[in-house]
C-alpha cells in the first residue's frame, strides 16, 4: 500500500501466491513459476498508471523461494524482507478468529532464516517493521534508493496516494501507521504464549539476531 503511493510503482491490490509453485520445463530443464498467470491476470485487470514503470506483489510466503526467484528474474527482481518482532508476530491475533493467534512459532523462525539466508544479496533489503514504523522517511529513502527510484512527495503521503485501500488480511482499511502494535507481546495474557516461543528451538538465538534481544 505504501509503495503504490509512488507514481513509478504498480502495487497489485491482494497476494497472488504466483511464486507458490515451480516447476522444470522437461525440455530446456529451466524451472519456472507455476502460477505466473494468477500475476499477469492481476495486472491485465489493473488499470496501470501512466507514470508506472515497476509492479510490486506482497505474498509473505514469497520469502521461502527467494533463491527460484532471484534466478527466474536475474538483476529484474528487488526483494524486500520485512522482519518484525517474533514475540509480536505470534500473539497478533486471526482476524477473522479473534480468539485464535494467526501465525504459530515455526512459521516466524523459518520465514525470517529463510529471508536472512540473503541478507547480504545485493537484491534484497532486509527492514525491520519497527524501524518502517517509527521512522517511515528514513525507511522510504532506504527503499528507494534500494529501488534506485526517488523518494517522491507522492509516496511520503502514501495514505491519500496509494490505490491499494483495503484487503481481506487486514483488520481495516488503509490508516496511518501506528506503534501501538509494538510491544504487545508484554501484555499479561500473552506471557503462556510468549513462553511458548522462547522454548521454541532456535527462536531465542533469532530474536536476538534480529536485535529483539529485551526479554523482560
Amino acid at each position: 500500500s505504501i509503495l503504490d503511493g509512488h507514481p513509478a510503482i504498480c502495487s497489485i491490490p491482494e497476494q497472488t501466491y504466483a511464486f507458490m509453485a515451480w516447476r522444470t520445463d522437461p525440455d530446456t530443464g529451466m524451472i519456472f513459476p507455476h502460477r505466473l498467470d494468477k500475476l499477469y491476470r492481476y495486472l491485465l485487470w489493473r488499470r496501470i498508471p501512466a507514470k508506472a514503470s515497476r509492479w510490486c506483489e506482497k505474498t509473505p510466503m514469497n520469502v521461502r523461494y527467494f533463491k527460484q526467484i532471484l534466478d527466474w528474474y536475474g538483476e529484474h527482481v528487488r526483494l524486500i524482507h520485512l522482519v518484525r518482532d517474533g514475540r509480536d508476530v505470534v500473539t497478533s491475533r486471526h482476524p477473522f478468529k479473534p480468539d485464535e493467534y494467526w501465525v504459530p512459532y515455526e512459521r516466524w523462525v523459518n520465514d525470517v532464516n529463510a529471508g536472512l539466508a540473503f541478507e547480504d544479496h545485493p537484491q534484497v533489503l532486509t527492514l525491520k517493521y519497527e524501524e518502517l514504523v517509527t521512522d517511515l522517511n528514513s525507511s522510504l529513502e532506504r527503499i528507494c534508493g534500494f529501488l534506485d527510484i526517488p523518494v517522491m512527495p507522492e509516496i511520503q503521503d502514501w495514505q491519500s496516494q496509494t490505490s491499494v485501500r483495503k484487503s481481506r488480511h487486514w483488520h481495516a482499511p488503509v490508516h496511518p501507521l501506528s506503534t501501538a502494535p509494538i510491544g504487545r507481546w508484554r501484555e499479561p495474557e500473552h506471557a503462556g504464549r510468549i513462553a511458548g516461543l522462547m522454548a521454541y528451538p532456535g527462536a531465542a538465538d533469532l530474536l536476538q539476531r534480529c536485535g529483539y534481544g529485551e526479554t523482560g
